[in-house]
């Protein structure tokens, strides 16, 4: 009995030290771990992001100041250093945007803008051969001089159509002063000579369309 007394003694001894140790390693090492916890990164708010992606869109597309390179490259550095952007934003616009309208070069170095350009560049663009019927939305404004002369590329290298009607009224609706739609005859332009592209995020291109291909889907 005295050794089994003694036994019990030096467990509950034992016990008492591991639990001390315990405490110890838990008050000594949890304020390091909770300092060096990782922050939650902070999602840009939607005003922020809308705001940015806009800038985004001026700085690869229409920026005379920066020469881009041939094919519409700038250097990610340059949008760091000079115009206020963090890689993390850069890389949440280019995943964000809905209509993908961006994209990173292999190494992650160059972005570009996929088209929309008012600058000259050569986006490498593959002819493509168009559906039946195209879409393009445009404001009250434009729509009596397109149905007189057509679409015109303006200061861009192309015009842009869409695929579907949703996606055209979505980018009319963009300049807040009503819109309309047309459907282009594509498949008949192409057949007649006409040269489409299609950009990697699926707007379609094309020099111009003439009134006579023109049919006209919403009124505005």
């Amino acid at each position: 009995m005295p050794y089994l007394a003694l036994a019990v003694n030096n467990y509950r001894l034992m016990e008492n030290i591991v639990n001390k140790f315990i405490l110890w390693v838990w008050e000594k090492f949890l304020p390091l771990c909770v300092k060096n916890k990782p922050k939650k990164r902070k999602k840009m708010e939607p005003q922020d992001f809308v705001h940015k992606e806009k800038r985004l869109a001026y700085l690869l597309r229409h920026d005379r100041d920066y020469p881009l390179s041939p094919n519409g490259w700038r250097e990610v550095d340059d949008l760091v250093r000079h115009h206020g952007f963090s890689m993390q934003e850069l890389c949440d616009i280019v995943a964000g945007s809905s209509k993908r309208r961006f994209e990173f070069s292999e190494d992650g170095c160059k972005i570009r803008a996929l088209q929309g350009h008012s600058v000259s560049v050569d986006l490498a663009l593959e002819k493509a051969v168009p559906p039946q019927s195209l879409f393009h939305g445009t404001t009250r404004e434009c729509f009596p001089l397109i149905m007189e002369g057509g679409i015109c590329k303006m200061q861009r290298q192309y015009v842009h159509l869409s695929s579907d009607i949703e996606t055209a009224e979505n980018v009319a609706l963009r300049r807040k002063d009503g819109c309309a739609v047309f459907e282009v005859a594509a498949q008949r332009m192409y057949e007649e000579g006409f040269v489409f592209y299609q950009s990697k995020n699926g707007v379609w291109l094309v020099e111009n369309v003439p009134p006579q291909y023109l049919t006209v889907k919403v009124k505005p």
